[in-house]
């Protein structure tokens, strides 16, 4: 069934009134008629069936049971990159998983900054890919962080994808954590991280773990991680 992800203010009295990109999603693209259901998130709220009234409205008929939280909350730090592939990160990741996304300037990264117009389309992108994953909640987007400034908060555990680190798999095998854990992830551009920003950051508290001998794209590379990282956590 198709979910359409709305904030709390959409909804007034059970009725949500959809903004223009949702009602031309609902009527032009996924040829929704008055009388259809969908599911309508409203992460503040919970998730509903809804009933389209209108090519604008849908009337919120009962509230649904929620899927289980994520066993982990992924930050992903991926270098920037060019031809905006950044946004097959964001589109790829958010479906992987991914709870937050940090844009990183590393040393061999062609792109050393993010427009508010990118930063506004990256955004969009994640609320149709949670939508698309049928996700609870839309990851944040943060505004851009230097590898050589990076700090991570006490209670966040790093990984640094590095193909000469530890198997992830290894790495996490018989983890259990008494709370869900907030896990920073690190992944470098096209040829990978520069020897200077693997010191800064391991020293900002990553440790280096491989997903094998394959060398992954960098737009795929974080999302295939987070897969791992979740699917090995769920087991643990």
């Amino acid at each position: 069934m198709i979910r359409l992800i709305c904030d709390a203010d959409q909804a007034k009295n059970s009725v949500v009134d959809l903004t223009a990109d949702q009602s031309h999603y609902l009527s032009r693209v996924m040829r929704r008629r008055p009388g259809d259901k969908v599911e309508i998130q409203i992460p503040s709220l919970g998730l509903y069936l809804g009933e389209i009234r209108s090519s604008f409205q849908v009337q919120m008929v009962r509230k649904l049971p929620q899927i289980a939280p994520l066993v982990a909350e992924v930050i992903l730090y991926q270098a920037l990159l060019k031809q905006g592939r950044f946004a097959e990160v964001v589109e790829r990741a958010t479906e992987a998983g991914v709870s937050e996304f940090v844009p990183l300037v590393t040393d061999r990264a062609l792109v050393r900054s993010v427009s508010p117009k990118n930063l506004e389309r990256w955004k969009i992108i994640a609320r149709e890919a949670s939508e698309q994953s049928q996700r609870s909640q839309v990851p944040l987007i943060h505004s851009k962080v230097c590898a050589d400034s990076l700090v991570l908060p006490s209670n966040v555990w790093g990984l640094l994808l590095d193909p000469d680190g530890t198997p992830l798999t290894s790495h996490l095998y018989g983890l259990k954590f008494e709370a869900t854990p907030r896990i920073a992830l690190a992944v470098g551009p096209e040829g990978g991280f520069s020897d200077r920003d693997r010191q800064q950051l391991i020293q900002a508290g990553m440790a280096p773990v491989s997903l094998g001998p394959q060398i992954f794209r960098a737009v795929n590379a974080g999302a295939f991680a987070t897969v791992v990282i979740l699917t090995l956590l769920q087991q643990a």
